[in-house]
């Protein structure tokens, strides 16, 4: 069963997917800042 996530109605994130958000976490923690999703996004995409 924990192969097959859908069939119990869990939402599957991408390994970059949860890159980049814990990267704009950790930017707000240590900056108080907002950093850009769309520039963080950009970034990660471009080296993946």
């Amino acid at each position: 069963m924990w192969l097959r996530p859908w069939l119990v109605g869990a939402i599957v994130v991408s390994g970059v997917e949860m890159f980049i958000r814990q990267a704009l976490g950790q930017f707000r923690l240590f900056t108080g800042g907002l950093a850009s999703e769309d520039f963080m996004r950009k970034l990660v995409l471009e080296q993946f």
